[in-house]
């Protein structure tokens, strides 16, 4: 049974999980987080808002640029815009719909129940 992520009041550390369910890190999901409550922030900011070394926060938001949740605005210093989450989370579903309608394309046309015994199992 999958259980999914419960949030009652949006606590971070109740979130952080599943973030990594979307394939992120918990360093990501933490610099991201920060960014969503922040609004925008410079690298250093987020450093200081998400307790992320400053030595690690610049390679974990190029990871956010590239898994396009971040967006880096032209300045100096450069600041960070995180994508709404109605973006996000279409993005997710899109992609999460995708794959799944594929695997069950082709797992329905490899899969042979011919010559495969037949297995009951009972809950007691």
């Amino acid at each position: 049974m999958i259980r999914f992520c419960k949030s009652r009041n949006h606590d971070m550390d109740q979130l952080l999980p599943c973030f990594s369910k979307l394939g992120l890190t918990a360093v990501e999901a933490k610099a991201h987080l920060s960014l969503l409550k922040k609004g925008k922030g410079t690298g250093y900011e987020l450093s200081k808002d998400s307790g992320i070394p400053s030595s690690k926060i610049y390679s974990v938001l190029n990871h956010l640029v590239a898994k396009n949740l971040v967006l880096p605005l032209e300045s100096h210093p450069v600041r960070y815009l995180p994508r709404s989450p109605e973006e996000v989370i279409g993005k997710y579903v899109k992609e999460f719909g995708e794959t799944f309608s594929f695997l069950k394309k082709n797992f329905t046309r490899l899969y042979r129940s011919e010559g495969q015994e037949e297995v009951v199992t009972k809950n007691i």
